[in-house]
C-alpha cells in the first residue's frame, strides 16, 4: 500500500539530506541516489523504505556511514499536487496525498558494490521512523479506566511515542464505544496499540478490524472498513497489453503483471 512514485519526472526531490550519527555533519544527497522506496503497510506500525546511492564522493568513510544516521526527506509528487487543481478537494488535502516529509534513521547499509573504472560504488541505505526506535526504547505499565479505549490511544501516543522535537506526527484515532478498563503491564507502545486494537468496537462500523499503523502524513487507529468508504484514488483496468482505451483512461496492465503494477493508495 505504498505511497508510490513509479514514473520519471513524476516526482520532485524537495529536500534530501543525511547527517551523520553525531549530526556534526549534513550533506546532500540528491544528485546520488538512483533509487528511494517508502512502504507503508496496514501490517506494519512505521513506514520503512530504503535510498540506492551512487557514490563517487566516498561517502561512507568521509561522513561516515556506519549505519546510525538520519535522513531528512521531503519529495512532492507533482503528479498528484497538479491533479488536485482540478478537484474540490480541499489544499490540505491534497498536500497529504502528494507529499512524503520527515526524518527517518539508517538501520542498515547493504548491497556494497563497487566500480572498478570510475571508483565510485553502489550501495543501499535501508531506513525506518525514529518512532521504532521510540517504540523499543519505552514501555507501557499502566492501568485505563472509566473511559473509551480512543483516549486510552491517545494517551499512549501522545506520552510514549509523540516526538517533541522536530515535526511531530498526527494521530487519526476513529471514535470507539463502551467503556472498558485494562491493566497493560509492561508493553512496548507498538504492543499495546496491538492489544487494544483486537478489543475495540467501533461506533461508526461494524466490522471494528482496527489497525494501528503509519501512513506518509502521520498515524492511524482505524477500521480497515473506514479505509474502504474512502474515494478510489485510481482504477486500473485488464486490457490488451499497450493498446491505450480512452475510455479506460489508457491504464492497461498485462495479466502476468496484475500483482506488482496494481497500486492501492490510501490518505
Amino acid at each position: 500500500m505504498a505511497a508510490e512514485y513509479n514514473r520519471a519526472g513524476a516526482y520532485d526531490y524537495r529536500e534530501l539530506r543525511i547527517r551523520n550519527f553525531n549530526n556534526s555533519q549534513k550533506i546532500d544527497i540528491k544528485n546520488v541516489v538512483v533509487e528511494m522506496v517508502v512502504y507503508e503497510d496496514f501490517a506494519s506500525n512505521t513506514l520503512m523504505g530504503h535510498l540506492i546511492l551512487y557514490d563517487a564522493l566516498d561517502l561512507i568513510h568521509t561522513l561516515p556511514i556506519i549505519g546510525e544516521e538520519e535522513i531528512d526527506l521531503h519529495v512532492v509528487n507533482a503528479g498528484e499536487l497538479n491533479k488536485g487543481h482540478d478537484t474540490a478537494e480541499s489544499s490540505s488535502d491534497i498536500k497529504k496525498k502528494s507529499e512524503i516529509k520527515g526524518t527517518f534513521k539508517v538501520y542498515n547499509i547493504s548491497e556494497i558494490q563497487r566500480d572498478s573504472v570510475s571508483r565510485a560504488q553502489a550501495y543501499k541505505l535501508e531506513f525506518v521512523s525514529p518512532e521504532f526506535y521510540k517504540n523499543i526504547r519505552s514501555q507501557v505499565s499502566q492501568s485505563y479506566t472509566g473511559k473509551t479505549i480512543n483516549n486510552y490511544v491517545n494517551s499512549i501516543f501522545t506520552n510514549s511515542l509523540y516526538e517533541k522535537d522536530g515535526t511531530p506526527k498526527k494521530i487519526d484515532i476513529e471514535p470507539t464505544k463502551s467503556i472498558q478498563n485494562f491493566v497493560i503491564p509492561a508493553m512496548t507502545p507498538f504492543e499495546a496499540m496491538q492489544f487494544l486494537a483486537g478489543r475495540s468496537y467501533s461506533t461508526e462500523n461494524k466490522s471494528s478490524s482496527f489497525v494501528f499503523y503509519e501512513s506518509h502524513w502521520g498515524f492511524h487507529f482505524r477500521t480497515l472498513e473506514s479505509f474502504f468508504k474512502e474515494p478510489t484514488s485510481e482504477k486500473f483496468y485488464l486490457t490488451l497489453a499497450n493498446v491505450a482505451d480512452e475510455k479506460n483512461h489508457g491504464h492497461n496492465i498485462e495479466r502476468d503483471e496484475i500483482e506488482r503494477n496494481i497500486i492501492s493508495r490510501h490518505r
